[in-house]
Formats: structure tokens, C-alpha cells, sequence
């Protein structure tokens, strides 16, 4: 019944060290009481109990999610013989974090060396050093910290010949940074320098500049304006220094999206079960006996795309005649048919149900954004890198 859940979600803590201003997380509620529940069940081994075990047993990718999972190093180092014996097929741990703080990595790793598990390593910084401090450390130097974190890791792989470690950044567009951004080309300079620098110093390749945004800020016409000028920007400089284009994959490959759930995967933190890593913090859960439905809600949003593109045409075509979305949209059929498939799948489902009352209903904000210059740009430089 369960052999096509492959993957699992696991929230490891409800801790953070920073305020970052895009943080959709009530950070006072969840402090309080969540994280020294979810450290007692990894140490008294209940944090998997309520899972089937016919699921458990299929699984072979766990991520770890939290506010700031890096709190989590040694309580999941301590506890790595029963999460293994509990899913026997791991391979993968993918891992999120802020790369703030790193103390107990060394361990962590070596537990993953131990069992030849792979690591998927993501780490978040925006854009630039000025960006960085003021979005995410309100104005205190994290920039440097993360950066100087980021060389110590790669030197502990590296001084370990750990060959199964892949490492990407995540550089989120929020309304904030939108309305921030000046010369892009002369703040991300310096951060492309470095990475370049240390993968002559230490051979470790890096996936920068992979790109995602906040798709609950409430964005207007002029932020749409602003973000296809920083856009253009990008593209500019993906052409002199060969850094990846914002959101390309997302529009040459409909299935990949900028949220976690689909019907191959499950989440959770207490047994229960969540749409995504989200929900954990919103009380969205299901029960072990609703698990069909669970896993229905995720084919709804992933597959049930016919009805998904024809309202997300109709909104992008009712903003263009109205004057919020660029008027091309109206005038342009194929190009608003493309709009439609690119954006529907950029939602997220928690926060679609919220604002719309059905998970696969888009809100205006994310056509408002992108259908204002940018998604045009990014079109024709696709077009001419195919």
C-alpha cells in the first residue's frame, strides 16, 4: 500500500538564531513549547513511533527541516543507530540551514561517513553582504560568519576525502530584498570571488544562485517592475560570469516546484502526519487513518493541472486588463498560456488554502511579480539557451 512513499520530512527543532524578515513562522508561539518536545522524542526514540512501520521500512531519503535544524547536530549524531535501525534504507539526509552555527557537524558527518549515507547540504545567504546582514541579521554581520562557516565545512570534507556530499545555496526574493536591490552586479561579486576561490583551494564544487521567493509577501505592480529590472540584471551577469539564471529550471521543466509535498513523500515531528514542513507550525496534521487523504491532497496539487493552468490563464488574463500585470498577457495567448503552466506550480498549497480555500488556486501576489517584465526576460533567455 505504502511502496511508492520513498522520502520523509522530519522537524529536528523549533529553534532559530536569526529574524529573518521573511520568516513566516509566529517565532514567540513556537519557542516556547515546541522544541524541547521534539529533542525528548529523538532521545527517547518516540519521534518514529506512530509511523507504520510498512512505511518506515520503504524510506529512503529523510529531510531534515526545523526553524534552524544546525540545533539538531548532536541530538541526531547521538541518536544515529536508531534512526537507522528504524529506516533501514537511508541514503540521503538532506539538510537545510543557515550555516550560523556548525558546532557538531564534525560528528554529525562522521555518523554519515559511518553509514555511507549521502548529504544534501543547503545553506541560505541573500545575494550579498549588505543584503544578508540587514534581511536576515538584522544588521548584525552573519555574512562573514556564514561564509567562514561555509570554508571550515568544506575543509572537514574535505580533509576527510567524504566524496557523497553535494552543497547548493538558496537565495530567497522577498519583497524586502526586491525593494533593497540596487546594483546587483557589483554586490554579488564579491560572493562569486570567494566561491570560485575556495573551489581552487579545496576542489569543492558548489551550486550557487539557485533562486526562490516568498510567496506570501503581498507584492504590488511597482515590486513586479523592480524584479524584472533585477532580472535583466541577473541574466546579465549569468552571460559574463556563467552563474545560473533565476527560476530557469522552474520554466523548462514544469514538475520541479518551490515546495516540498507530493504523494511520494510524508512529514512529520510527533507521529503525526503533515502536508508539508510548513504545516508543523500552522497545527495542519493528519492522523495515521486519514493517510489516503493526506496523500490525495498531494496528487491534487502536483497533478491536477488542466483545471490549475486554465484558472491561473484566467487570472493572469483578468490582472493584464485591469492594468496590474503587463498588458502583453491579454494580447498574447501563447505567451499567457506559458505564464500559466510556468506560475501555477510556484504557489504554496498551505498558504493557497489560506488566502483562496483550495490549495491549487494561486493568490495574485505571484503573477503580480513575475508577469510585470520578468517572467518575459526569463522566457527569451531560455528560449536562446536551448
Amino acid at each position: 500500500m505504502f511502496d511508492h512513499i520513498k522520502g520523509m520530512d522530519i522537524l529536528l527543532t523549533a529553534n532559530c538564531n536569526l529574524k529573518c524578515q521573511y520568516c513566516y513562522i509566529d517565532r514567540e508561539r513556537v519557542d516556547n513549547y515546541l522544541h524541547d518536545k521534539i529533542i525528548s522524542s529523538i532521545y527517547n526514540h518516540s519521534c518514529f513511533d506512530k509511523i507504520p512501520k510498512e512505511i518506515l521500512l520503504n524510506i529512503d531519503s529523510l529531510s531534515v527541516w526545523g526553524r534552524e535544524p544546525s540545533f539538531s547536530y548532536k541530538a541526531l549524531s547521538d541518536n544515529f543507530d536508531y534512526i537507522i535501525s528504524s529506516i533501514p534504507k537511508l541514503n540521503t539526509i538532506v539538510f537545510s540551514t543557515n550555516l550560523v552555527n556548525i558546532k557538531d557537524i564534525d560528528v554529525f558527518i562522521d555518523k554519515l561517513v559511518q553509514y555511507n549515507i549521502k548529504l544534501k547540504l543547503q545553506y541560505s545567504i541573500d545575494f550579498s553582504k549588505r543584503l544578508t546582514n540587514e534581511i536576515r541579521g538584522n544588521g548584525e554581520n552573519i555574512y562573514d560568519r556564514i561564509l567562514e562557516n561555509l570554508e571550515s565545512l568544506i575543509k572537514i570534507i574535505k580533509d576527510n576525502n567524504i566524496k557523497n556530499v553535494t552543497l547548493n545555496d538558496r537565495h530567497t526574493f522577498s519583497k524586502a530584498s526586491i525593494n533593497k536591490m540596487d546594483n546587483i552586479e557589483n554586490e554579488v561579486i564579491p560572493y562569486i570571488t570567494y566561491i570560485k576561490d575556495l573551489y581552487k583551494k579545496y576542489g569543492i564544487n558548489i551550486s550557487i544562485f539557485n533562486m526562490g521567493f516568498n510567496n506570501e509577501d503581498d507584492y504590488t505592480k511597482e515590486d513586479g517592475l523592480k524584479f524584472s529590472n533585477i532580472i535583466e540584471q541577473f541574466i546579465s551577469l549569468n552571460k559574463k560570469h556563467h552563474t545560473p539564471i533565476p527560476f530557469k529550471g522552474y520554466l523548462l521543466i514544469d514538475k520541479i516546484i518551490t515546495c516540498s509535498p507530493n504523494n511520494n513523500s510524508i512529514s512529520t515531528y510527533d507521529g503525526l502526519l503533515y502536508t508539508c514542513h510548513r504545516d508543523y507550525f500552522k497545527g495542519y496534521n493528519c492522523t495515521i487513518d486519514d493517510i489516503d487523504k493526506l496523500l490525495y491532497n498531494y496528487t491534487s496539487f502536483h497533478y491536477f493541472q488542466l483545471w490549475k493552468i486554465h484558472y491561473t490563464a484566467h487570472l493572469i488574463y483578468s490582472l493584464a486588463s485591469i492594468g496590474q500585470v503587463s498588458r502583453v498577457y491579454a494580447d498574447n495567448p501563447s505567451l499567457l498560456l506559458a505564464a500559466s503552466q510556468a506560475l501555477n506550480n510556484l504557489s504554496c498549497p498551505s498558504y493557497n488554502l489560506e488566502v483562496n480555500g483550495n490549495q491549487g488556486i494561486i493568490p495574485c501576489n505571484i503573477p503580480i511579480l513575475f508577469c510585470n517584465g520578468a517572467l518575459e526576460k526569463i522566457f527569451e533567455e531560455a528560449k536562446n539557451n536551448v
